[in-house]
């Protein structure tokens, strides 16, 4: 009975202090912060000092109670999951040891011999990485399990040396800048702007050669894609540099370069070191990779157009950066032979096609190909390509092969005999297409027109041919006038509709009528007799649109030449 009773009074503590388990943010926060973090700040200041890093040593079991309090704070459940909020004040111990031992420490250093602050800074610098390295491994777990599964949260180590870099980085451009002015205003012998211009230009060659160099040589071995993102990051990492080492040496570029003779500033000095160190030796190979994959994507691969972009950006940027240069890099080094490339796929292409499809299939296809390059113009192509790219494009697709497609079994007779019957939709549409590719083409439309004018002659020619042939049944039933309105009415709507009524297209028609209505005085007084008909009251003659009528009626007079025969 007695060992029963000892045993319920076991379980009742054990389910008690299971209650008792969850921990607060406060404190929690308290708890590790004095076992943990506190102490190890303290011995981290110590770092130059041996006795005291023993005598600030964190026993074991207290550096574990730290750890095992983070642990249950980040797995209890909600509301007491409390990683969120050790994450901000991870960063905030941090931020807040940065703020108070490294900055007045540098700041004080500063105040005295050079020498003093560099061994400060590099103090702070051996303190900075032991504070964010010993933080991350104290809240490891944060790394393990929330960071992961949190949307833009750095590591805790990222963060810590992100912290670092706004404070400690800032101080040492300070330092640098400082050290630059200096040299720079002190008396002869010891002015040395001369010597720190050369510096700079060294110090940014020896980089470009050492880092961007050997890097796009690796790439250049592999995929293109993978040149090509190699060769966007050399240039996003060699304008950082040049611009930054700009900002660096500034006070060169305000005194020194202005009363020096044939000095680029340092920003021109580093974008022409760029050019002859890294550009030339890789340039053909990028523009390669780019026309490439310009290439893969007209034959209908997708491509990442941003990457092409960008990797085309560089040849406009880095002239622009150059004063004297400016478009002259893009033109020479990517524009001519991207305009080349364009003249000669398209002419290949447009062999193929004209040989394998109909006229209207044709025209589908080079409306296509001109809609993806004015795409290709829009994402990332440079504007200044657009005439020579366009006119390439054109040319081989339109221009050369303009008389062959026209002449086609399915060309423009065939089109235009077809905007009458059941497929007189398809056919004005193939119409205005040709009319819309072939506006942007010179002496296009001039060809169209043409054609336009020698059919609806041989269509005149025609109906005045076989009312001859009726032997006279047109002086009673006006065949050949009702089909020259028909055949006015019909082709001024195409005029007017598919060939926006274009001047050249309206001249042709009117050619193409006053030559066949003024070979012979036959026609004139066909018309004659016609209009004197539909003006007589009680007129026969039977016309839909009576209005209509008339209006094609003046047209066709004002075609005539000699009008004696309407007095």
């Amino acid at each position: 009975m007695i060992r029963k009773k000892k045993d319920k009074k076991k379980s009742g503590k054990k389910g008690k202090d299971a209650d008792s388990q969850t921990i607060s943010l406060k404190d929690g926060w308290d708890r590790i912060f004095k076992v943990g973090v506190q102490p190890f700040f303290e011995r981290v200041e110590n770092v130059d000092d041996p006795d005291q890093m023993k005598k600030t040593s964190i026993p074991q079991q207290q550096y574990i109670l730290a750890y095992d309090t983070i642990f249950t704070m980040c797995i209890q459940r909600e509301p007491y999951n409390y990683s969120s909020p050790l994450y901000q004040k991870h960063s905030e111990a941090l931020t807040k040891y940065f703020k108070e031992k490294a900055v007045p420490a540098l700041k004080k250093a500063k105040e005295q011999h050079g020498l003093i602050y560099l061994k400060e800074w590099v103090k702070r610098w051996r303190c900075n990485k032991w504070a964010v390295d010993g933080m991350t491994r104290m809240f490891m777990y944060l790394d393990r399990f929330h960071v992961p599964n949190s949307e833009d949260l750095l590591t805790t180590s990222e963060q810590g040396y992100h912290y670092i870099d706004k404070m400690y980085l800032n101080n040492l451009k300070i330092l640098a800048y400082d050290t630059i002015f200096t040299m720079c205003i002190q008396r002869e012998p010891y002015n040395y702007s001369s010597p720190l211009y050369q510096k700079h230009s060294e110090a940014l060659t020896k980089y470009f050669k050492e880092k961007a160099v050997p890097a796009l040589r690796k790439a250049k071995e592999q995929h293109g894609l993978i040149y090509l993102k190699e060769w966007v990051k050399r240039w996003r990492c060699n304008k950082w540099a040049v611009d930054g080492m700009t900002r660096m040496f500034m006070y060169l570029d305000r005194f020194h370069v202005p009363n020096s003779e044939d000095l680029l500033t340092t920003s021109e000095q580093g974008y022409t070191l760029y050019r002859q160190n890294v550009f030339e030796q890789f340039k053909d190979n990028a523009r390669q990779s780019i026309l490439t994959c310009i290439t893969r994507e007209r034959d209908g691969e997708e491509q990442d157009r941003d990457l092409l972009r960008d990797s085309i950006l560089v040849y406009v940027e880095l002239g622009n950066k150059l004063k004297k240069v400016e478009l002259q890099i893009y033109k020479e080094d990517f524009h001519k032979n991207l305009v080349q490339e364009t003249k000669q796929y398209y002419k290949q292409k447009s062999r193929f096609w004209l040989d394998q499809q109909t006229c209207p299939e044709y025209l589908i296809q080079a409306e296509k190909c001109v809609t993806d390059e004015e795409g290709r113009l829009q994402s990332y192509i440079d504007k200044y390509s657009k005439d020579g790219l366009m006119t390439a494009t054109r040319d081989e697709i339109l221009k050369h092969h303009q008389e062959e497609l026209m002449k086609k079994a399915t060309g423009i007779d065939s089109m235009l005999a077809r905007t009458v019957g059941a497929d007189a939709d398809a056919a004005k549409e193939d119409l205005a297409r040709l009319y819309r590719l072939y506006s942007q083409v010179p002496g296009g439309n001039g060809k169209i027109a043409e054609a336009i004018k020698i059919y609806v002659c041989q269509l005149g020619n025609g109906f005045i041919q076989k009312s001859k042939e009726a032997k006279g049944q047109e002086k009673t039933d006006h065949a050949l006038i009702t089909s020259l309105i028909d055949l006015h009415d019909r082709f001024l709507k195409i005029v007017n509709n598919q060939f926006a009524k274009e001047a050249i297209f309206q001249k042709a028609l009117k050619e193409a009528f006053e030559e066949f209505i003024n070979k012979e005085y036959y026609t004139s007084a066909l018309l004659a007799r016609f209009a004197n008909d539909i003006l007589k009251k009680g007129t026969k003659v039977s016309t839909a649109d009576l209005e209509n009528t008339f209006d094609h009626v003046v047209m066709l007079y004002g075609y005539i030449r000699d009008k004696d025969i309407f007095e």
